[in-house]
């Protein structure tokens, strides 16, 4: 990743008035691969602290070498490997800091196994290995059952509601479960990121403000004034602000081809803001039927503004071009992403003529996109 991406992220923040975090600090990691590594079939990306971006890696002699910055006490560096039918094996997740640090992956004797499965780390954490020592087994193995769950019904979650139901009732039972174990350890900042990470960003029963009360009771000062509690904050304020009823945020961007698109600017208007990405798979699947609805309505009724989380403008593009869509497109707009509080995606609101929103796709679990399709039947007339 080049350094002028965190110009522009730094220029946001100025422009939003946000003061640059003080603890910055610059990430130099040197990554080694097995020498037979394909890698075609390898996906990194980096977080941060205040966004994830893919990593296009240059791999020389099979090593990478690594320089960013980081806002946060670690930034985090995710390696996934496809075996050879395409299927994901379990991710590498990784917290790295100012300290130079080194990841030496070595293979293993079996080569249908994970190539990245084996590792050595200087200066570098585990996240696997303290996710491991941290957290109850009981929990661990019910996220185990839960993916394992997901993969096998998601397919028929919309022909079988009850699927998508169980689902989501079991996902709830083991927040709360996380809940009460993070309440037993507040001044770990590990449980930090994992209530961000596990809590804050699934979709549970828990309300945001809820889960706002939560972390000012439990949390000490001394977390929640690490640039990460703050932007559990944020995120959480900013979910209160997009719930059905509230008001929508505002905001004034230009699209692909250079328009200047405002929300004050479509008043009268309903407002469809999709967010999505050319590497999600769900979102891809979201596609036609956003078509569809373009098809149905007519523009002077109802505006589609579709926001990409991608930050390879070449993936992006490629996926317009398999799509077809023809609708204002607005590339990976940090600022606009972060007002919205996206973390899963596809994400999708309906604003009405008011600036109010009156569907949230997460809040309605609408995956099938059925609920938005009827009620825009009911109030665009």
């Amino acid at each position: 990743m080049k350094t002028n991406y965190f110009l522009k992220i730094f220029s946001v923040l100025f422009l939003a008035g946000i003061a640059y975090p003080s603890f910055c600090k610059d990430i130099k990691l040197e990554v080694h691969f097995p020498s037979d590594i394909d890698i075609s079939k390898l996906y990194i990306s980096y977080q941060n602290g205040l966004t994830t971006t893919r990593v296009n890696h240059i791999i020389k002699n099979n090593i990478f070498i690594f320089n960013d910055s980081c806002y946060d006490r670690y930034g985090r560096i995710l390696f996934n490997y496809r075996d050879s039918m395409g299927k994901w094996f379990p991710g590498n997740s990784f917290w790295i800091s100012d300290k130079p640090a080194k990841i030496i992956f070595s293979a293993g004797n079996n080569p249908t196994e994970n190539p990245l499965k084996n590792y050595s780390l200087e200066n570098v954490i585990s996240l696997n290995e303290l996710y491991e020592k941290k957290v109850d087994v009981t929990i661990r193995q019910a996220n185990t059952d839960l993916n394992n769950y997901y993969n096998q019904n998601v397919s028929g979650f919309n022909a079988n509601p009850e699927k998508r139901i169980i689902f989501h009732n079991k996902l709830d039972s083991i927040v709360r479960e996380e809940v009460k174990l993070i309440k037993l350890h507040p001044d770990d900042y590990y449980f930090l990121y994992y209530f961000q990470d596990y809590v804050v960003s699934s979709q549970n029963s828990f309300t945001s403000t809820e889960l706002l009360k939560f972390y000012t009771d439990v949390f000490p000062d001394s977390l929640k004034q690490t640039f990460k509690g703050k932007q559990i904050v944020k995120t959480l304020k900013s979910k209160i602000n997009t719930k059905e009823g509230g008001e929508s945020p505002d905001f004034s961007v230009k699209d692909i081809k250079g328009n200047v698109i405002s929300l004050t600017g479509l008043r009268g208007k309903y407002v469809l803001l999709d967010f999505w990405a050319s590497w999600c798979g769900p979102c891809m699947k979201l596609t036609p039927v956003i078509q569809e609805i373009r098809n149905k309505y007519p523009k002077d009724k109802l505006e589609i503004i579709s926001i990409t989380l991608d930050d390879n403008y070449t993936d992006f593009q490629a996926a317009l071009k398999k799509t077809g869509v023809n609708w204002p497109q607005i590339f990976n707009n940090k600022d606009l992403i972060n007002k919205y509080a996206i973390a899963p995606i596809p994400q999708v609101y309906l604003i009405d003529g008011n600036g109010k929103v009156i569907y949230n796709k997460e809040e309605e679990n609408d995956t099938e996109l059925v609920k938005l399709q009827s009620l825009l039947s009911s109030v665009v007339k």
